[in-house]
């Protein structure tokens, strides 16, 4: 990790955080990138306005963004509760993830907590297919939990096991252009817009 940050240094990579409406619209068109890169539409924009204007806004939570020749590369968005910062969306322009723009990035934003008075840092839900992901967090020294979910289908009157709907569809969507995925993701997550 220490290498990887050195690197993104090195790479004149800059980290800044963000209370501005302006940066939730940076930080989407990057999340963007991360969702067609996974095979995912993204969520609707509405759902990150609402996300700025109910929790950003107010001051429980930063944008924090990387820059390469001041152009984003990399961001995160972190929510507080009381004297805890959760990692919650994190996102990055897959053409420039050798400069290592998110490693830098967290270590900055925990710095940056810290210096906040934040006593503990949330590095949020991750599949457990997810290795890449979950090695990213293991590294800074987030220790791992295993959460259990039961899902009871009422119709069938019995728990029901979830299927991982994200492989299903990841092919399909790694291929629309923004515009599409956008749409897409309008449709198929009506209930956070």
């Amino acid at each position: 990790m220490r290498r990887a940050i050195r690197k993104a240094e090195s790479a004149q990579i800059k980290v800044e955080a963000f209370t501005s409406f302006e940066a939730i619209q940076s930080y989407y068109s990057l999340h963007q990138l991360t969702r067609k890169k996974h095979g995912l539409p993204p969520q609707p924009f509405s759902f990150f306005k609402n996300i700025f204007r109910s929790i950003i806004q107010p001051g429980n939570g930063r944008v924090f963004l990387a820059f390469q020749e001041g152009k984003p590369v990399a961001g995160s968005v972190f929510l507080f509760f009381g004297r805890k910062a959760i990692y919650k969306f994190g996102a990055s322009d897959p053409r420039q993830l050798d400069a290592r723009p998110n490693n830098l990035l967290m270590w900055s934003a925990i710095k940056a907590l810290k210096g906040l008075g934040f006593e503990a840092l949330s590095f949020g839900r991750t599949g457990l297919q997810q290795d890449g992901l979950r090695r990213f967090k293991v590294a800074f020294g987030a220790q791992e939990k295993l959460i259990q979910y039961l899902k009871f289908d009422l119709n069938k009157n019995s728990y029901v096991q979830e299927i991982d709907q994200n492989t299903r569809f990841s092919r399909f969507f790694r291929y629309f252009p923004k515009s599409l995925a956008r749409i897409a993701g309008a449709i198929l997550y009506p209930h956070i817009a």
